[in-house]
């Protein structure tokens, strides 16, 4: 929680230094995301969820950078024999994306996003049955850092508001014992302030 103070005071003070030139945000929306990678066989698509802020730099008028903190809860799911076991892995996301609009409606953005697991659990559903396992264990399963790129596009709606899509493709293996790769897609809804 401290590491998200300091950098949430350090994403304020970019915004009030570059006062004229940057704006900044918040975005959250809904998540699907899933595992790539030689151990990902039967590794289905799971629902979750993002929120955070974020900071707008122009560069120019087509050029922003935009470094952003959220929270995100990612993983997988494997149904067999009439039982589903899940991966719930949450995520503190740095992503750092070079935003280009294309006029003043459209845009398209890709950047490197670091990220820090925060905790882990399996949920395993049964008939109707449902049983989380989490704590220390659970997370010590997984790398605690992950690295993706990330490329979407955006519509802004209207002054302020807009939504995106965006791709994440996990580039380090999470997994310690497995060939696992976090993949995903956010569809973001946002507004600048």
């Amino acid at each position: 929680m401290k590491k998200f103070t300091l950098l949430f005071i350090f994403l304020m003070s970019m915004h009030f230094s570059f006062a004229q030139q940057a704006e900044f945000g918040i975005r959250l929306g809904p998540s699907l995301t899933t595992f790539g990678g030689g151990d990902a066989d039967g590794s289905e698509f799971r629902f979750g969820f993002h929120a955070g802020a974020y900071v707008g730099l122009e560069l120019s008028d087509q050029l922003v950078f935009e470094p952003g903190i959220q929270f995100a809860r990612k993983g997988a799911k494997n149904s067999e024999f009439g039982t589903t076991i899940g991966v719930r892995n949450d995520y503190l996301d740095f992503p750092l994306l070079l935003k280009l609009r294309t006029g003043e409606t459209f845009y398209v953005f890709v950047g490197p996003q670091p990220s820090f697991l925060l905790s882990s659990a399996l949920v395993l559903e049964e008939a109707g049955n449902k049983v989380t396992i989490d704590g220390s264990e659970i997370k010590d399963l997984w790398n605690g850092f992950d690295f993706a790129a990330v490329l979407g596009f955006g519509v802004n709606i209207q002054k302020g508001l807009g939504v995106q899509l965006s791709y994440e493709h996990g580039l380090t293996n999470i997994s310690e014992g497995d060939n696992l790769f976090n993949r995903g897609f956010k569809l973001s809804f946002h507004k600048s302030f």
